[in-house]
């Protein structure tokens, strides 16, 4: 499990591992600018985590490896805001 936190608009990812401990906050975004975010695991074990900033929608997806890909721009018409998501179990 994960659980997002947005601080000072940074964004922060602390995971649950399956012995009941927990990782504690790492960094995945520090722009400080960062107003919202929602995220959604996949079947195929990614999980994306979505991020608005400045009105527009940033997607940073975790691979099954545990790498990230990084914050990548998904709507950029700069009047979103809020950001919502659901995953896909099948």
């Amino acid at each position: 499990m994960h659980v997002q936190s947005v601080v000072s608009g940074n964004l922060y990812d602390n995971q649950r591992n399956t012995d009941g401990t927990w990782s504690g906050a790492n960094v995945l975004d520090q722009n400080g600018a960062i107003t919202a975010i929602s995220a959604a695991g996949l079947a195929d074990g990614t999980m994306h985590v979505q991020t608005l900033t400045g009105g527009k929608v940033y997607d940073n997806q975790r691979n099954p490896d545990g790498t990230w890909t990084g914050a990548n721009l998904v709507d950029g018409n700069g009047a979103i805001t809020a950001v919502s998501a659901a995953g896909n179990a099948a």
